[in-house]
């Protein structure tokens, strides 16, 4: 396996302000402050506040996308839920069993949600 250098970065996640410098036959990889693996967004301080600020992007943009028939007279409102809880809800909460969520997260999420709801 072939290592690109110039493409390459490197992060370490620590709550205390520490900088590794990371080298490879010499030269110094770039030491990057956010990571995205998998959908998920990783940030050097290991706070997951940027990964909920991006998923509540991302579901208020479906959400906006979702208006013309969330607000459509002749869908049903069984429809209307259930295209909420199977785009909008899955896009908001991806990966959400791993974050460790503090008061002022979850009422972020809520927040999100509940815009969502006032939008119908």
């Amino acid at each position: 396996m072939r290592i690109n250098i110039k493409k390459t970065e490197a992060i370490t996640i620590s709550r205390n302000e520490t900088t590794i410098a990371f080298n490879i036959e010499g030269n110094a990889l770039l030491n990057a402050t956010e990571f995205k693996y998998l959908g998920s967004i990783f940030t050097k301080d290991g706070r997951i506040d940027r990964e909920i600020e991006v998923r509540c992007q991302k579901a208020n943009s479906i959400s906006y996308q979702l208006a013309p028939l969330l607000k459509h007279e002749s869908i049903p409102i069984a429809t209307k839920a259930k295209l909420i809880n199977s785009i909008f809800l899955t896009i908001l909460t991806y990966q959400c069993q791993t974050w460790p969520l503090t008061q002022g997260l979850k009422n972020k999420l809520v927040t999100c949600k509940m815009s969502q709801k006032g939008s119908k």
